[in-house]
């Protein structure tokens, strides 16, 4: 069996189904697993885009039976999704929230806690992502916006408030802090501390834009959406992609998804336009610019306005 970057701790299924609100809040304070990010991943600064995924998943993600739940109650929690996202502070913090009480503490090593509903956050995004939500496409590109906003602010003004999202803790993603000439992580001043430490913020605010542009890419791939699917950013995606696995001894002799085995396909993927087969875990990075945010952003207004299938 391939080995995956991401270790769990393992919650028992009857455990995880005690959580019975379906409620959008619901679902964001309790989303019934809670994992633990074992291995880090190091990004370029700064923050490519994922291709095609969230990458800022924290330690706190939705269950089985909680994301079954979820698609049963979609009808119900599209317009709720809607009305959240258009009352977004961004400036606000996050407050703190309440352990699961459905989950004993002797079964897991991290605490049982989902995030802030009133915040935007990487479990908000995660839903929006499970159920293809492209009716609140509007509305999490007006947060996308602002994030984008915030982030210039901070080009300018290096002292300017950085978004507040949650959910990131304890994502295992972070960016390389190379250390100057003569330096020693042990004897850095605190003022050099701070200033690494506000780079790492920065970078995890830019990954949570990101991961908005991933998850829309991903919408548009997944429904086959012609227009994504001709684009330069999909040529783009495909040579990063055949020049990341292509050559891979293990992934190469895999032609279909058929042929992935059954155990590894949580963390093994076949991708049908490009012929591929490679880790999921590992998201290719595809460099960040001006021009290729307005190309994801043009494309999925056109999408979510009635874009239809090829």
């Amino acid at each position: 069996m391939l080995a995956a970057v991401w270790s769990a701790a393992v919650v028992p299924s009857s455990v995880q189904a005690q959580n019975k609100g379906t409620s959008l809040d619901d679902f964001l304070r309790y989303p019934g697993d809670y994992s633990q990010v074992c291995d880090a991943l190091q990004l370029p600064f700064p923050a490519p885009i994922p291709g095609f995924r969230m990458l800022m998943h924290g330690e706190a993600g939705y269950s089985t039976p909680r994301m079954a739940a979820m698609k049963e109650n979609r009808g119900e929690l599209i317009p709720a999704i809607a009305a959240r996202l258009e009352k977004v502070d961004l400036a606000r913090k996050p407050k703190p929230q309440p352990p699961d009480k459905s989950i004993p503490k002797d079964q897991i090593d991290i605490d049982p806690i989902g995030v802030d509903p009133a915040s935007y956050s990487t479990l908000l995004l995660a839903m929006i992502e499970e159920l293809d939500a492209k009716e609140v496409f509007p509305q999490l590109m007006k947060v996308e916006e602002k994030i984008h906003d915030m982030l210039l602010a901070v080009e300018k003004d290096p002292a300017a408030p950085l978004p507040q999202v949650d959910g990131m803790q304890g994502a295992g993603v972070s960016t390389e802090m190379p250390l100057k000439e003569g330096e020693e992580w042990d004897t850095l001043t605190p003022e050099r501390q701070q200033e690494m430490d506000r780079k790492q913020k920065l970078f995890k605010a830019q990954a949570a834009q990101r991961d908005i542009l991933a998850v829309l890419v991903r919408s548009m791939r997944k429904a086959g959406y012609k227009p994504m699917l001709e684009s330069g950013l999909e040529k783009t995606y495909g040579k990063l992609l055949k020049d990341r696995w292509k050559d891979d001894e293990t992934l190469s002799k895999y032609k279909s998804a058929a042929d992935i085995p059954e155990e590894d396909k949580e963390n093994v993927k076949f991708d049908p336009i490009h012929k591929v087969t490679y880790m999921a875990w590992e998201p290719v990075q595809i460099p960040y610019s001006e021009e290729t945010r307005t190309a994801i952003l043009d494309l999925a207004k056109a999408y979510s306005a009635g874009g239809e299938k090829k």
